[in-house]
């Protein structure tokens, strides 16, 4: 056998180990003075406070309703809401959202027994034939979810004509 093919001699162990990172991290906090420590925590303290109130701004204007005017579309006006954050309540309570309707009467019929009547439904498929009854039940029984509300008199031209409803948000 030679020198190069002899038995490898096992190594040493070391019984050193590498310190925790804990270590290093205690050793900052030590060498900080009494002025430091207190600036840290005021600063911190400021980060809550801004989080805070970063979170109740936003809660706000969760909460407002904006106004939006829609555009004419066939015989009816429309606009995509898009998305109404929050869970919405059923029912008339305090997260309803307030709806103003001005109709202008520019070419109102002649007979005397005319009336503007607005339906505000909920339903998922307005072309539906249930919409007629849905219609039909929000004259007789009006819920939260089906108003209807009628003019008390006949239109005159250019008369201005406001209803107002509260529907849920969602």
């Amino acid at each position: 056998m030679s020198d190069e093919e002899g038995p490898a001699e096992p190594e040493q162990e070391t019984t050193e180990s590498a310190p925790p990172l804990e270590d290093h991290h205690e050793e900052l906090i030590k060498d900080m003075t009494l002025e430091e420590r207190q600036e840290a925590l005021k600063r911190s303290r400021w980060n809550v406070f801004l989080y805070l109130g970063l979170a109740a701004l936003m809660f706000g204007f969760a909460l407002y309703p904006f106004s939006f005017s829609a555009s004419a579309v066939s015989n009816s006006y429309e606009q995509d809401l898009g998305f109404v954050w929050g869970p919405p309540i059923d029912g008339e309570d305090f997260t309803d959202v307030p709806i103003k309707i001005e109709i202008t009467a520019t070419d109102p019929p002649t007979n005397s027994n005319a009336r503007i009547a607005v339906y505000l439904l909920n339903s998922d498929d307005c072309a539906s034939g249930e919409i007629l009854d849905t219609k039909r039940d929000s004259r007789s029984e009006p819920t939260h979810d089906s108003q209807f509300q009628i003019s008390d008199k006949t239109p005159i031209v250019n008369e201005v004509f406001v209803f107002e409803f509260d529907v849920d948000g969602g």
